[in-house]
């Protein structure tokens, strides 16, 4: 196992956490507090959605690596991979989004049409007032995930070995084409959208790593910090044009971060260790459920008639809402994600 990359997932999604939470702290002070405390907009807007570039570069990693496992000059080797993706991610996603609905029915009496939930149970993407998205508001990655596996796959099927080289070539292609094909409509928005580049930066990182070439530490803490220093320079000037700004602003350095994490290894005994290694097992459960975790919580307190009227009230506020949605989220992967994923593997799954 690649044990900074274990530890960067969980710090990923932290970081997509702490920024959803400060976006609710500040509708809720709209709604229940005294305006003077509202926090309004800061670098942390910019830079709080930058875990989502990680998570891109992780996933080309990952995949990679995987992917270079099995003998894909057969097709039932690379639908016994597509298969096991689907049962990693399809579950919990489900069931995640369920969830959220729930709570939009108890909160609103209302829920989104039936079409919207099909085409994001299907990971197709539609139109929402913040782009093309999913019903629960943090599942439009996983439409990306799912074109990048379902992209690979058609690669290996046509260029066998090569397919790696051909899923970047694609992407470049596909970057170019959004630029340059005119007028887009929502499916095209989608495929050819310039931040899977960010898949082909992971994609590159294991192609390096698969020729066992590693990063002495030194080196590798360097460059860690170079991107992370990149990565934070992003709240500041932001992603450019949101498309291929976000690639060179975001996505470079979230590729350089991943390939310094790749080094990186505390010792098994280190309490740090053990702490975000959870943290990065259960990365995947706190990414679906912290945005119906974040709004059952706000729900309960405006239920109670909990005003926030003090720095005092908005710290606490802020902490209490990260803290116990990281929680529900460890509960969501030891109660649900995990067992379930198990149950399905094991029912599905059959040795080729």
């Amino acid at each position: 196992m690649l044990y900074g990359i274990q530890y960067l997932r969980g710090v990923a999604a932290l970081i997509v956490l702490f920024f959803h939470s400060k976006v609710s702290l500040d509708h809720y002070i709209a709604a229940n507090g005294n305006n003077e405390y509202l926090i309004g907009r800061t670098t942390w807007d910019t830079f709080g959605k930058t875990g989502v570039d990680i998570f891109f570069v992780i996933s080309g990693l990952v995949i990679t690596l995987s992917f270079s496992k099995i003998d894909i000059s057969k097709t039932n080797e690379i639908k016994f991979f597509l298969k096991k993706r689907i049962v990693r991610i399809v579950p919990a996603f489900w069931i995640a989004t369920a969830l959220y609905l729930a709570l939009i029915f108890l909160t609103s009496g209302k829920i989104p049409d039936w079409q919207h939930i099909l085409s994001s149970s299907l990971f197709i993407p539609y139109e929402v007032p913040w782009g093309l998205g999913t019903v629960l508001p943090v599942g439009w990655t996983l439409n990306y995930e799912m074109l990048f596996y379902i992209s690979l796959s058609f690669m290996a099927v046509f260029f066998q070995k090569k397919a790696f080289q051909a899923i970047i070539a694609q992407f470049l292609v596909f970057s170019i084409f959004f630029y340059i094909w005119g007028e887009l409509n929502s499916f095209q928005r989608f495929v050819f959208n310039p931040q899977s580049l960010e898949f082909a930066f992971g994609v590159i990182i294991g192609l390096f790593l698969k020729r066992e070439l590693k990063l002495n530490k030194m080196v590798g803490a360097a460059i860690l910090v170079i991107g992370t220093l990149g990565l934070l320079a992003v709240g500041f000037r932001g992603y450019g044009d949101g498309y291929i700004g976000r690639v060179v602003y975001a996505g470079i350095p979230a590729a350089l971060i991943v390939l310094g994490a790749t080094s990186e290894k505390l010792k098994a005994k280190d309490c740090l260790h053990k702490l975000l290694k959870s943290l990065g097992d259960a990365s995947y459960s706190i990414y679906l459920t912290h945005i119906t975790s974040i709004a059952l919580i706000a729900s309960i307190f405006e239920f109670f008639g909990v005003y926030i009227g003090s720095r005092v009230a908005v710290i606490g506020y802020y902490s209490f809402v990260s803290f116990l949605s990281i929680m529900l989220g460890i509960v969501f992967y030891k109660m649900v994600e995990r067992p379930v994923t198990k149950a399905v593997h094991d029912r599905l799954i059959r040795p080729h």
